[in-house]
Order: structure tokens, then C-alpha cells, then sequence
């Protein structure tokens, strides 16, 4: 069954464990285009409770510590309550494994206890 334009987008909201019925998420979207790391950057924009645009920026790629600090910093300013990352191709769920790594980083065994740990958010992340 082929749905209309209309069928696709008139859907309830997404609703995160932590939400009460009737609430909209503040939502930080991301895609990587075609997702061709060579070409393509990350675009990210973050819609607030009322789906109005607040920020929007463009990353080179996550791996770069300058780009996920700037990542590091939107989430820390804006608090999403949910991380849309979506694409055109299979490399997004690369793109999804790299933000779900940078929001929850798991400590390096080999540093030990002692090392100092990245901030952590909990924010679920979807795939679009």
C-alpha cells in the first residue's frame, strides 16, 4: 500500500520514555546526505518544543575532536529530548553508532579507573 503525503506526515509525535502524554520533544536532527564522508558533511538543526527552528550547523565529520566538541556543546546548550539522525544511505547507521558512541562514551579500559571520562547525556537517539 502506497501512502499520500498527508498519510506520512500526519503522525502523533515521537514520545520518549520520560514524557508525559501531550508533550512534544525538542528534537536535534541529523543527516549525513548520501553519506559519502569524503563530500558530504553532517547537517544538524534543533527544533524546540514548538517545532521552531532554534540552530543549525554543518560538522566536516565526528571524528575530528574540534567537531565533537562543537557537537558536545549544542547538546550541553539545548538538552534535545530525542537525536533524529537520518540519510539516504547505509552509512547512516554509521553516523548513528558514532553520535550514540559521543552522547554515552564508555570508558578505555586500558586508561583505568583513574582516567578522566567524557560528559554523558542521556538522550535517545532514532533512526529516521
Amino acid at each position: 500500500m502506497r501512502l499520500t503525503s498527508k498519510q506520512r506526515i500526519d503522525a502523533a509525535p515521537y514520545k520518549g520514555s520520560n514524557m508525559q502524554p501531550g508533550e512534544t520533544p525538542s528534537v536535534l536532527a541529523m543527516s549525513w546526505g548520501k553519506g559519502d564522508p569524503q563530500k558530504d558533511v553532517i547537517t544538524i538543526i534543533f527544533l524546540d518544543e514548538g517545532g521552531r527552528l532554534r540552530e543549525h550547523t554543518r560538522l566536516d565529520n565526528l571524528v575530528d575532536e574540534d567537531n565533537r566538541k562543537e557537537l558536545r556543546d549544542i547538546l550541553r546548550r539545548r538538552r534535545p529530548d530525542v537525536i533524529a539522525v537520518g540519510g539516504f544511505s547505509m552509512a547512516t547507521s554509521k553516523l548513528r553508532h558514532r553520535v550514540t558512541e559521543l552522547i554515552d562514551p564508555k570508558p578505555d579500559p586500558m586508561l583505568g579507573d583513574d582516567a578522566p571520562r567524557e560528559e554523558s547525556f542521556s538522550i535517545e537517539v532514532i533512526y529516521t
